[in-house]
């Protein structure tokens, strides 16, 4: 991914991606590895409306979650306005990356993308 956008900058064009997680724990990590990576990776998550599974770090207790704070983002179900920003912001270029779950298969219009990845 880090080449990927490597040689499109090489180039000056502008690049967009999505990665495709079946979890969203991975999403989640996958979104923290590649912050390491910014600027020129920008990534987001994107994931669906429903709740968490019971046992995955985004339906852990609060103060278990306050213990973990910067280890992992909390994945809660997204909103559809809060998945419309989202895409939004990755086609103007705010995001370079979209890290999703399954939802963004599911019909969404979002946009032209230059390398697709399954996780």
């Amino acid at each position: 991914l880090q080449e990927h956008f490597c040689r499109a900058q090489a180039v000056g064009k502008s690049s967009r991606v999505i990665v495709f997680a079946q979890f969203r724990d991975s999403v989640s990590e996958i979104v923290l590895m590649l912050r390491t990576l910014e600027p020129a990776i920008r990534p987001h998550h994107f994931v669906g409306q429903g709740k968490p599974p019971k046992g995955s770090s985004a339906s852990k207790s609060k103060e278990q979650d306050s213990e973990q704070k910067d280890e992992h983002i909390r994945l809660n179900g997204m909103k559809q306005s809060e998945q419309q920003k989202v895409i939004q912001e990755f086609r103007n270029d705010k995001y370079n990356v979209l890290v999703c779950t399954c939802i963004g298969e599911e019909g969404l219009d979002i946009g032209e993308v230059d390398l697709i990845l399954n996780y």
